[in-house]
């Protein structure tokens, strides 16, 4: 079933990029990314841009579309699909004032429910979600709607002019390091990529009216804490209405999210239960499709924008129960292999610059990585090279430390 896209809003108040691919690399889930902005704007502006933050780009178009790869991978690296998540992209002029701004809306393009391999019968699952799961037990990725985009992502350009939000912008950088007056880019891609893959609700939140009448993954593990019924599958469409507005008392019923929110929260949890937030009329872009404010630390999919987060955070286990499968977190051993000759030594440099923000990209994927440095002679022999030359040194065993990397990295020559 068509379903409109979810507009979500935030407010005021690296790897697969690296390697310049479509979609995100070394993931579990691959994004194929469609950027639809014309020649010359958007997501193919021109205007020159100076490398930073591990964003290697020399144009502004470039930057952003690394960034979205980068958000990309780092996504595509805690979920498991067999299908290809399909994403169109944009930027476009939204909403923005002096004080307030949408920085970004996404969401499903397309529904489905009792497909082979769902779940739960008379249940709506997004697009992405549902591909994953038509495509989990069969020889060949199943895509439940060729003709869309699994997911539509649009991102306000008008943020990098000075008349949206006085002196502020986008900030574009890989590595999540505050920029002061900027907005994280990644950051932002993160939040919205999130509502894409399934962090929201169909439910009609003004009338409390379920899609089509039929519940859909994210709702049934809605509840109203202290409400008859509490659990909204059970509700009326008017109790519905009633417990959209009902944070601190509107909370996340699902089991992964509940059990390990004690080790990573000091605030946010209400009998047992992550609080959501709800469509509060005084945060804009606020929805029942958002953690609470009150959750502490903050988290990525909270309405308004804090600071910098490249992570998913709890988010990773709202999607699991909601039908995704996870990738392990155990950890992973990468080396760089470093050729310091020829033309590609002269690179150099530049490697040096961005391989931190690389392992940072890593960490944030997989916490327990370790990184390791050697470096390389195409021809350690006469006449090419010297007596005593190596093919591959060792540099530094494997640590998870990125000083300890950048070190490595800085005596090479």
């Amino acid at each position: 079933m068509k379903k409109a896209i979810a507009t979500f809003v935030l407010s005021l108040a690296a790897f697969a990029a690296a390697l310049g691919t479509t979609g995100s690399a070394a993931a579990l889930a691959t994004f194929d990314v469609n950027f639809l902005d014309a020649p010359g704007e958007g997501f193919f502006d021109t205007t020159p841009f100076t490398p930073s933050h591990g964003n290697p780009a020399h144009t502004l178009g470039e930057a952003r579309r690394i960034a979205f790869k980068h958000a990309a991978f780092l996504w595509g690296s805690r979920i498991r699909s067999r299908a290809k998540i399909k994403i169109d992209a944009k930027l476009d002029p939204l909403f923005c004032t002096a004080t307030s701004a949408t920085l970004g809306q996404a969401g499903a393009n397309t529904v489905h429910r009792d497909f082979p391999g769902a779940p739960l019968v008379n249940t709506w699952y997004p697009q992405a979600l549902a591909n994953a799961l038509a495509s989990a037990t069969t020889p060949m990725a199943i895509d439940m709607d060729p003709a869309s985009a699994d997911i539509s992502a649009t991102f306000n350009s008008d943020l990098d002019n000075a008349a949206c939000l006085g002196s502020s912008g986008w900030s574009y950088g890989l590595d999540g390091a505050t920029v002061a007056g900027q907005f994280d880019f990644v950051s932002v891609l993160m939040h919205e990529l999130g509502h894409g893959l399934g962090f929201q609700t169909f439910e009609d939140v003004a009338t409390g009216a379920k899609l089509a009448g039929f519940d859909d993954a994210y709702l049934r593990l809605l509840e109203n804490h202290g409400a008859s019924p509490a659990n909204f599958t059970a509700m009326s469409d008017a109790q519905r209405v009633a417990g959209n507005l009902s944070d601190p008392n509107l909370h996340w019923l699902g089991g992964a999210v509940n059990a390990l929110a004690p080790s990573v929260l000091t605030a946010g949890i209400g009998s047992g239960h992550v609080r959501l937030h709800g469509p509060n009329p005084a945060v804009i872009g606020s929805s029942v499709s958002h953690f609470s404010t009150a959750l502490t630390p903050n988290e990525s999919m909270e309405p308004s924008y804090t600071v910098p987060n490249h992570n998913p955070g709890l988010a990773l286990q709202l999607l699991q129960d909601i039908g995704w499968e996870l990738e392990s977190t155990d950890g992973v051993d990468v080396v760089f292999i470093m050729d310091v000759t020829g033309s590609t030594g002269a690179l150099l440099p530049n490697w040096v610059a961005q391989i931190p923000a690389i392992a940072q990209s890593w960490l944030a994927a997989k916490p327990n990585a370790r990184f390791a440095v050697v470096s390389h002679a195409d021809f350690p022999f006469a006449p090419y090279g010297n007596a005593g030359d190596y093919g591959y040194r060792v540099e530094t065993t494997f640590n998870s430390s990125i000083p300890n990397l950048t070190s490595a990295l800085s005596l090479l020559t």
